[in-house]
């Protein structure tokens, strides 16, 4: 299709000081073309803040197909969009899937198609700076429609949903490259366990609820934790899913260590032998010890799982509440070592905690999860959702053990549709908001 036989159709509400047969400058993410453009009246309601790209101009643009996008003027340039990119780790194509996010990924780009937009998936070697495209995938028509790769332009804005490998860059290096030709991000790292406690402990209205934590460099400081407490967790610095954590509990005189994979736990005569079997097991690790919060009695234990997230205001919202119920033995409640979803209003009332006081430790929760995203940005301010973990204790009061910036949504869908539906759409809502749209 030659430059001058492409037309870009736009109604006059939306092309204020443009006039039919114009060349204006159209960009589609970081691409910028020239285009000639026909103003229109304004034929419906949809027509108000969109334009329609036929299939032939889709051609032009190198889109899979005709598509409807929001659109933002100044002067003689227009912006079609937004385009989002949605960083994954590298499709499967024996699976022909991307593993366990694949659902996610689909409801991800069904939701920027609502909004009037495109959205691909892509991973770190689909990336070709020097042509500036991105070898893509996206759904041509629904949630279970096959994945189809394309050439598409770089997005303005891509969700970083990268869970770390090898022979890839550090996800801060790769928004700092892709920075470079105007591409926002969000989702980047908060910092090791350690980074984040230190950050959170010097605001007063939170540091009365984290637990005691240390860095473990040395017998001594496991002990001085175990003489205050009955129980200590154990946990790598930059864990995640329950990886790696033991509870250490003292036994009239000895110490309980156990683990996920150690479920019966091993009975230890010193403070030096369990710091020597968790400096062994973990080699190579930065470790912190925490001081263990007492739950409320039950047949389970169970923490509390609140999804923080960016609306299209830029504004944080805690959008979800879930109870996650350990197996009897483990260590932790994550759903990957078999702990269960359930509701936090039950979980309590099973714990003969009354209506006001579950709503007065809901209303803490949501307080605390607003305070802690409202802090955590000061230091990445490319956050769009957060995984906040809590504890309750026997008397009800709430702490906050550790956050996950690329939260898992399994817990919610087991406790409300459209609580999972709010979860999973609302990082492309941000996103529109970052791409200006």
């Amino acid at each position: 299709m030659k430059t001058r036989s492409a037309r870009l159709y736009i109604p006059a509400p939306l092309a204020p000081g443009i006039e039919s047969g114009d060349v204006c400058s159209v960009c589609l993410g970081k691409m910028k073309i020239p285009l000639t453009v026909e103003v229109t009246e304004k034929n419906s309601k949809k027509d108000e803040n969109t334009v329609l790209i036929s299939p032939e101009l889709a051609r032009y643009l190198g889109l899979p197909g005709s598509m409807r996008f929001n659109v933002r003027t100044s002067g003689k340039t227009i912006r079609l969009g937004p385009v989002v990119g949605i960083l994954s780790r590298p499709f499967n194509k024996q699976r022909r899937s991307f593993g366990s996010q694949d659902r996610f990924l689909r409801s991800l780009l069904m939701r920027m198609k609502e909004l009037d937009g495109l959205a691909f998936v892509f991973s770190q070697q689909n990336i070709d700076l020097e042509r500036k495209r991105i070898h893509g995938y996206y759904l041509s028509r629904d949630a279970e429609s096959a994945w189809i790769r394309h050439w598409f332009p770089l997005p303005d804005v891509y969700y970083n949903r990268y869970f770390p490998g090898t022979n890839v860059l550090r996800s801060r290096d790769l928004a700092i490259m892709l920075s470079r030709y105007g591409v926002k991000s969000f989702n980047s790292p908060v910092g090791n366990k350690w980074v984040v406690f230190r950050q959170l402990n010097k605001e007063k209205d939170i540091a009365g609820h984290l637990p005691e934590t240390r860095l473990l460099v040395s017998p001594a400081s496991l002990a001085s934790l175990l003489n205050k407490y009955s129980g200590v967790y154990v946990k790598p610095v930059n864990g995640c899913k329950g990886r790696a954590i033991s509870r250490v509990t003292r036994k009239q005189g000895r110490y309980l260590v156990k683990n996920n994979q150690d479920r019966l736990g091993k009975i230890l005569n010193s403070v030096q032998e369990v710091y020597n079997r968790l400096r062994s097991a973990n080699p190579n690790e930065i470790l912190l010890a925490q001081q263990a919060i007492k739950a409320p009695s039950g047949k389970n234990h169970f923490d509390v799982r609140v999804m923080l997230q960016k609306d299209r205001h830029n504004r944080w919202a805690v959008t979800g509440i879930a109870a996650r119920e350990g197996v009897y033995g483990h260590v932790t409640t994550n759903l990957h070592t078999g702990g269960k979803a359930a509701s936090l209003d039950k979980v309590l009332q099973a714990r003969n905690m009354g209506n006001d006081q579950i709503e007065g430790i809901v209303g803490e929760i949501v307080r605390l999860g607003l305070r802690i995203g409202q802090t955590l940005e000061k230091r990445s301010s490319s956050l769009g959702d957060l995984g906040l973990d809590f504890m309750i204790d026997e008397k009800g009061k709430v702490w906050f053990l550790e956050v996950n910036p690329k939260p898992g949504r399994r817990s919610f869908s087991y406790i409300s549709k459209e609580t999972r539906k709010v979860v999973v759409s609302r990082p492309m809502d941000y996103a529109c908001y970052l791409a200006g749209f």
